[in-house]
């Protein structure tokens, strides 16, 4: 009886040609045989109206099938724009109550299974430990890694209404995306706007480096340095502040200038009339004494500490510089505490000007005689 080879080539029972060469007559039992290998090889075939089923792996030889229809069964296939889309890798959104949630998709999932992966929109935001019952196969449990590695329960918040990518680990069912970041976990948090910076009004958003009140620029370390300079200052930060710490100069009783650029550095304003300052001390020894120094036409804004240079003898200063872009006066305000070898204990404040109508792009700190032995000059800006 004629069949495929296991080929894919039909090879028949007789050939007619060759019988009549060696004489064998048409006769019915042979063509019987003939046509019933032929109707084997026939109900073999695939037919295109769906009636066979097919009984064996097909091997498709680096072909493809096209025109798929979408698959809506477990069981049918599925197209190529179907994982696109993501028909099947969706759970829909979540029904049930906040903390113990359910889901529905279709069709069904036949059971729990290590390693799916789906995504789902929560309806309600959680308040604890949730669960999340799919396709009515018992509920299993929400968890999310924390900031050691370990899996724990949800916490209240975790869940938003939104969108959430899910794992299953073949024992819970693990949140991977967006969870709420925590001091003890990972996970997605909210920037704090600069108006919510500055006025503490949502304390569930974060600061950071690029939106914090204040960014720090650039540091300097004195030593035995002729002048600290910062340049580049710009109308990207609405104000400056400049920490000084630890500073000493070269020279015993001499004070710390600044002077003012707008030229980015090429040169600082030095003319007698350039500045004006006033400065306010309150001296603490065996007793307390306060006085007022200023000077309304200078060549610089002078700090009036008269610093030491002795061991133990040094200055702190703070010093603010407000929107120095501005074309009009930069002012600066100083604070400061100095010590000296009798272990009196200064404080003083008070503030200096520009007197230019020019916006400022640098400053420079130097000392009234001398260099700046030893000190670290920090640069921070409040970004406009």
């Amino acid at each position: 009886m004629g069949a495929y080879n296991g080929s894919g080539t039909f090879v028949r029972t007789y050939d007619w040609t060759t019988d009549e060469g060696n004489g064998i007559n048409i006769e019915a039992s042979r063509m019987d045989t003939e046509d019933d290998g032929f109707a084997t090889g026939l109900s073999t075939c695939i037919t295109k109206d769906g009636q066979t089923t097919v009984t064996a792996n097909i091997p498709m030889n680096s072909k493809k099938f096209t025109g798929l229809t979408a698959g809506s069964a477990r069981t049918d296939s599925i197209s190529l724009g179907q994982v696109q889309d993501g028909t099947y890798t969706t759970l829909g959104t979540s029904g049930g109550s906040a903390n113990t949630y359910t889901a529905t998709p279709s069709p069904a999932i036949g059971a729990y299974t290590a390693g799916q992966e789906f995504v789902i929109k929560f309806h309600a935001i959680n308040t604890g430990a949730s669960t999340l019952n799919t396709s009515a196969k018992g509920a299993r449990d929400l968890k999310k890694w924390d900031g050691a590695g370990a899996k724990v329960a949800l916490e209240a918040g975790d869940i938003q209404i939104q969108h959430y990518k899910l794992f299953d680990d073949g024992t819970d069912i693990v949140v991977l995306n967006s969870v709420q970041a925590s001091e003890s976990a990972p996970g997605a948090v909210e920037l704090a706007t600069a108006a919510e910076i500055a006025t503490g009004t949502d304390l569930s958003k974060v600061v950071t480096v690029a939106n914090q009140s204040w960014v720090k620029i650039s540091s300097a370390t004195a030593s035995s340095s002729s002048s600290i300079d910062f340049t580049d200052l710009s109308n990207t930060y609405i104000a400056y502040k400049v920490y000084i710490t630890d500073y000493i100069p070269v020279t015993d009783g001499t004070n710390l200038y600044m002077r003012t650029s707008a030229d980015n550095g090429s040169s600082y304003a030095a003319g007698a009339s350039d500045y004006a300052w006033v400065m306010k001390s309150a001296i603490m020894n065996t007793g307390a004494s306060t006085g007022a120094t200023g000077d309304d036409a200078d060549s610089e804004i002078s700090f009036q500490n008269s610093s030491g240079t002795d061991t133990n003898e040094k200055a702190d200063f703070i010093v603010d510089i407000i929107n120095p872009s501005s074309s009009q006066y930069t002012t600066a305000m100083i604070t400061m505490y100095i010590e000296n070898l009798a272990g009196d204990i200064y404080y003083q404040n008070g503030s200096g000007v520009r007197l230019a109508a020019s916006s400022t792009d640098a400053i420079r700190f130097l000392s009234s005689s001398g260099n700046i032995a030893s000190g670290t000059f920090t640069l921070y800006g409040l970004k406009a």
